[in-house]
């Protein structure tokens, strides 16, 4: 196996478990929205991606010196980054092949 696969690999294992960890933070979000909220104001934990933006405005009237959108943005920028990488090295037939 070439060295160029097994960096594929690495990153994209890498950058798909930022993915899912950045997902568990909105998670994590949803709730502590809905701690703080009345019964009829809850978000629902279905279809989160479809609600981001109400997720987000509503967590930074919440919590405006929360640190947790922030956690969201580079863990999920990153692991898209990182699949980027992947498939860059990937694809490319001289990466790696010196």
């Amino acid at each position: 196996m070439q060295i160029s696969t097994i960096v594929a690999v690495i990153c994209f294992i890498a950058g798909v478990t930022l993915l899912i960890f950045s997902n568990f933070i909105v998670y994590m979000m949803v709730g502590e929205i809905n701690a703080n909220s009345g019964p009829e104001d809850q978000v629902s934990m279905f279809f989160l991606q479809s609600k981001l933006g109400t997720i987000f405005s509503r967590h930074r009237a919440l919590y405006p010196y929360s640190r947790r959108r922030r956690q969201v943005y580079v863990v999920g920028l990153t692991g898209l980054a990182m699949n980027f990488v992947a498939f860059v090295v990937f694809i490319s037939p001289s990466f790696g092949s010196g």
